[in-house]
């Protein structure tokens, strides 16, 4: 994915699908709708999750929005300072859990089908 500091930036791929969103007309509108669309599974209008599993891996800041809620997994708050993954998927986990998870071959826990 391309990214800038311009919020009109465009995306190059879709984080969920793959799908290639430069050529897209109707610009960053049609691309967040395509994103969207892959994220709540809509038939027929996102391409769906991809096979393979991405993620990146870092520390979670004090400031994210992510601390005191639960990792999906474990059930566990995510704490600053701890090491998270977040898939391709946008879902986030702790790194240790979703490593083991994705050991059994499945997908993301909260989109795998």
């Amino acid at each position: 994915m391309v990214r800038n500091a311009s919020s009109s930036s465009l995306m190059s791929e879709c984080p969920v699908c793959g799908a290639v969103l430069a050529g897209l007309e109707g610009g960053k509108a049609a691309q967040e709708a395509h994103v969207q669309d892959c994220l709540e599974g809509k038939p027929g209008q996102g391409s769906g999750p991809i096979n393979n599993v991405r993620y990146i891996v870092y520390k979670l800041p004090a400031d994210s929005p992510l601390i005191d809620q639960e990792c999906a997994i474990c059930f566990e708050e995510f704490v600053a300072g701890r090491t998270v993954a977040r898939l391709n998927c946008l879902c986030t986990y702790h790194r240790h859990c979703i490593h083991d998870w994705l050991q059994h071959g499945t997908g993301c826990p909260v989109h795998y089908r």
